[in-house]
């Protein structure tokens, strides 16, 4: 399964794309949107990763970049606004100043020459010298110009400079008739001249880096938010103005608006502000405005068409419907056609597909499943539980962070299922006990048929006080004569199936009461069923109910969880929060090895061959009895214990160990004597190897003889 197309990362990209398929209905619909001359607010509608952004880059691919401006806002957790109108001005105010940085800084400083907004460009310090000197050698020659007196007074330095050098004794200047005192003198004041002009080159850097003209006020302006209820799109509408007007730009394209707070009063003062640029006569094309947005965004439909002048949906390519079709899909670009990817097959996907809708989420989901696959390719991991744990990683990202950390669901249940497990066990033998009682009860049954449980029934709630014709059952409300219920038509069903009620003439009984005298209403069935099969065959299925409940006991800790929860249910061994937790647990996609698919094992306290150990036993895979262990404390601080009740854990090293220290480890020794209640091939040949190698032969077999 490593084995992948060169260009696979190709469909598995996030960003939109430019190249969307079938998207030639909706292009003919904006065709006619930006060709018609009186709609100019278009909104693209769809659900959450329907395919809008895509549509729309594709679309405008083919048209000049001068036309278009696109603004996408990326705030995309809602603030929660209050009652102070002071916060709730400044929170608009910002969202309106990134909507205008976004539009005026998307051009270059020459394209609009006398914005008021100042735009930092980047400059060549090479450059900047260059000019600096040319700048300051024509300076240098104008002011020679207009003051003749300092060029005298330049020349005179030159010469007096020149003298003093020539006067210097002991020194010859003239070598080979090369002057060089001459030289010296032009020398010195040529490297004076770059020093004053490397001078003025800092200074000049220095007011470009580090002042801002802004603070002269001389042209440079920027926005600025306060609390103030004005707008700011309204305090710079002249600026706006003059950028359609220096500019080309014909197409607005506004994304993740709807996920603000207030977005319908965004879109509100979007369209008013439309309207004024193209009312303005400085402009000379239509600028057309076009809103991405959710199909939810507006509850009623009156909203949505009062907004906008042209709504195109787009149709969603995923759902929960067809998700599992796209991820199947998905594996035959990156893999080819195949009837099973590892150990992912198409009911596999079929299965787990009903979590996800997203178009982007599946292709993360399946990127990242990539990465992990190849990343742990040596440990051989179950592709299906892997896939898995990477949706759980992508659905709900919180949870996964706790997961690593050792909280959250699967730890906490995996914890806990011992404890769970013997509460069950509690309520199973509880029910053994009420069968046995209930088997007393059929044993001593004093009557010899039916007529004679019905009749003693019948004494037993009758007023003596009163004539027996005054009284009468009540079956669900419908009256009953006592002459009818004993009538052999009465359909004796109707105590077990109805609510049985006596009146007695002076008051009616709850069904509590009218079966008081035989302990409840169950007992009184339970003698009534006694009666209508025979005894024996009644105890016989007692007995058998017994029997069954004793295997459930004793095969409790040996099974998986998503087998105990196919027999007990959800509620009574799972705490999960949400619907997929539940999912993968009962499908057995997420098990007491999860540990193994969300991180990397590093060699240190436990030794590689330990680490296996660990994870054959949470798989319940058995292991040579003499297979070596070395830091056999941490082993066990690892497993949970139920690990212990699987025959997998019998280790001689590991027995060794916790009988040694059975103070320490007397629960999980309890376990593992509890698989030798009954003696199989496995734990013969388990015995018969610790007789041979074992420290603590005597001990262990005393303890599985008692």
């Amino acid at each position: 399964m490593k084995e992948k197309k060169e260009n696979y990362l190709d469909y598995l990209n996030l960003p939109p794309t430019s190249s969307a398929d079938n998207v030639e209905v909706y292009s003919e619909v904006l065709d006619y949107c930006l060709e018609n001359n009186d709609i100019l607010n278009i909104a693209i509608s769809g659900s959450y990763g329907a395919g809008k952004s895509s549509f729309l880059k594709t679309y405008f691919s083919n048209i000049d970049k001068s036309k278009k401006i696109i603004i996408s806002l990326g705030k995309y957790e809602k603030t929660k606004l209050n009652n102070n109108s002071r916060k709730n001005n400044e929170y608009n105010q910002s969202i309106e100043k990134s909507i205008l940085q976004q539009l005026l800084y998307q051009v270059n400083e020459s394209d609009v020459p006398l914005s008021r907004f100042k735009r930092i460009s980047v400059y060549s310090k090479e450059d900047l010298l260059i000019r600096c000197s040319v700048f300051f050698i024509i300076l240098f020659l104008v002011i020679m110009t207009i003051f003749p007196s300092v060029l005298d007074y330049f020349i005179k330095n030159i010469l007096v400079l020149y003298h003093s050098l020539s006067n210097i004794k002991h020194v010859k200047f003239v070598y080979y008739n090369i002057n060089l005192a001459l030289i010296f003198t032009l020398l010195i004041h040529f490297l004076s001249f770059c020093f004053l002009d490397y001078i003025f080159f800092k200074c000049v850097e220095l007011l470009r880096n580090k002042i801002s003209i802004s603070k002269f006020k001389f042209k440079d302006a920027e926005i600025e938010i306060n609390n103030k209820s004005e707008s700011i799109f309204n305090r710079y509408l002249d600026e706006i103005i003059y950028f359609f007007q220096s500019t080309s730009f014909e197409y607005v394209i506004i994304e993740d608006l709807d996920r603000l707070d207030e977005s319908t009063m965004f879109i509100q003062k979007l369209k008013e502000l439309n309207q004024l640029i193209n009312s303005s006569s400085k402009i000379d094309r239509k600028i057309k405005f076009i809103f991405a947005i959710k199909d939810d965004f507006f509850t009623s439909a009156r909203e949505r068409t009062k907004f906008f002048d042209k709504i195109i949906p787009i149709i969603p390519i995923s759902s929960y419907s067809n998700s599992n079709e796209i991820i199947w899909e998905k594996f035959e670009k990156i893999y080819g056609k195949k009837d099973k990817y590892g150990d992912i097959t198409k009911k596999f996907i079929n299965d787990i597909s009903i979590f996800v809708d997203d178009m982007r989420i599946i292709n993360n989901i399946i990127s990242e499943f990539i990465i992990y696959h190849d990343r742990f390719f040596e440990k051989g991991l179950d592709d299906n539980k892997l896939f898995a744990m990477v949706m759980y990683k992508n659905l709900y990202p919180s949870e996964y962070s706790n997961l690593l950390l050792g909280k959250g669901t699967f730890p906490d249940t995996f914890k806990n299922i011992t404890k769970k497990l013997n509460n069950k066990c509690l309520e199973l033998r509880e029910k053994i006990e009420n069968l046995k009682e209930d088997k007393k009860v059929i044993v001593n049954e004093c009557f010899a048929s039916i007529k004679e449980l019905k009749y003693s029934f019948v004494f037993s709630l009758l007023n003596k006080d009163y004539y027996a014709s005054y009284q009468y059952f009540y079956f669900d409300g419908n009256k009953v004569s006592l002459s009818d219920f004993f009538s052999d038509d009465f359909d004796n069903s109707r105590l077990f199936k109805e609510k049985v009620q006596f009146y007695n003439y002076s008051k009616k009984l709850t069904e509590d009461e009218t079966f008081r005298f035989f302990g409840g209403k169950n007992k009184f069935i339970l003698r009534f069923e006694a009666l209508e099969k025979s005894k024996e065959i009644k105890l016989r299925e007692i007995q058998n109910c017994i029997d069954l409940i004793n295997n459930q006991i004793e095969s409790i800790y040996d099974k998986n969880l998503f087998e105990l929860i196919e027999l007990y249910g959800v509620s009574d061994l799972l705490d999960c929060k949400n619907e997929y937790e539940i999912f993968v647990l009962k499908k057995g996609y997420v098990t007491n090895d999860y540990d193994d698919y969300i991180s990397v094992f590093k060699e240190g306290i436990l030794t590689n061959s330990d680490m296996k150990f660990i994870k054959s036993v949470k798989k319940d895979e058995k292991n040579d009895y003499l297979y070596s262990l070395f830091n056999i404390n941490e082993i066990i601080s690892r497993l949970d214990l139920i690990d212990f009740c699987n025959k997998s854990v019998l280790n001689i090293n590991l027995v060794d160990y916790m009988i040694k220290e059975e103070k320490r480890y007397s629960k999980e020794l309890s376990a593992v004597y509890s698989l030798f209640k009954e003696i199989n091939l496995d734990t013969f040949e388990f015995i018969e190897k610790y007789e041979r190698f074992g420290s603590n032969f005597d001990i262990f077999v005393d303890v599985v003889i008692n």
